[in-house]
């Protein structure tokens, strides 16, 4: 039976150092034993520097003792646990990634192992951002859309209103702004919109907020105005 247990950890081992995805193998006391390359490349730690540490020299700070918790009851109760989880490179970076790890038992049930899986996932977290960016800023000027806008504001009148202030809220348009289309060509036009969207932001304080309505419309508001 120790000689069968010992020939699979060998079969695990390989198929760890060759694994493209980045892998690590713990002992039953969550001491590392053994990582591949691709867990260095991504982690920024050598084979030597994570021998005998534990998983957690890599935690971030952006967690809670209930997140760590909660994983640790999952894994003893279902012998896995997978989810989105925040790590920390040797060089200080924070990175976002994928991580899976499973419980390793013998015939007899005994825990002898954990294997874990990491895949980092910074790029499609950087991704699906930009998507909800794009979704709620005006694609020239970069200004808030018309729903952002007014999700905004809605959030900005619920506030005055608890705390007896006021919202002042400003529009713009920009007069024959078509003359300068049909004129001077589109491309022009929309260098126009974009300045005085740079010029409007510049004007406003950091807590007010901007947006574009459509066109040459624009509108903001300023929140936190006391009431007389």
């Amino acid at each position: 039976e120790h000689k069968r247990n010992s020939d699979q950890l060998v079969i695990t081992e390989r198929a760890v150092m060759s694994a493209h995805d980045a892998m690590l193998i713990t002992d039953a006391e969550q001491r590392i034993i053994l990582v591949n390359d691709a867990y260095c490349a991504l982690t920024g730690y050598e084979s030597e520097d994570v021998l005998g540490q534990k998983p957690s020299m890599l935690r971030s700070g952006r967690h809670d003792l209930k997140f760590y918790a909660a994983m640790s009851e999952q894994i003893a109760a279902t012998g896995a646990w997978s989810g989105e989880i925040w790590n920390r490179r040797g060089n200080g970076d924070v990175f976002p990634a994928w991580l899976s790890v499973s419980a390793v038992r013998d015939r007899e049930g005994t825990l002898t192992h954990y294997i874990g899986t990491l895949h980092d996932i910074s790029k499609r977290l950087e991704a699906e951002q930009q998507v909800r960016h794009v979704a709620r800023h005006d694609p020239l000027t970069d200004l808030p859309n018309r729903s952002s806008l007014r999700e905004a504001l809605a959030q900005a009148l619920a506030a005055a209103k608890r705390h007896d202030r006021r919202v002042a809220v400003f529009f713009f348009d920009l007069d024959r702004f078509k003359l300068i289309n049909d004129t001077l060509g589109h491309r022009t036009g929309d260098a126009v919109l974009v300045e005085v969207a740079q010029r409007l932001k510049a004007a406003l304080r950091s807590e007010d907020t901007v947006g574009r309505l459509a066109g040459d419309e624009f509108a903001a508001f300023a929140p936190d105005v006391l009431t007389e």
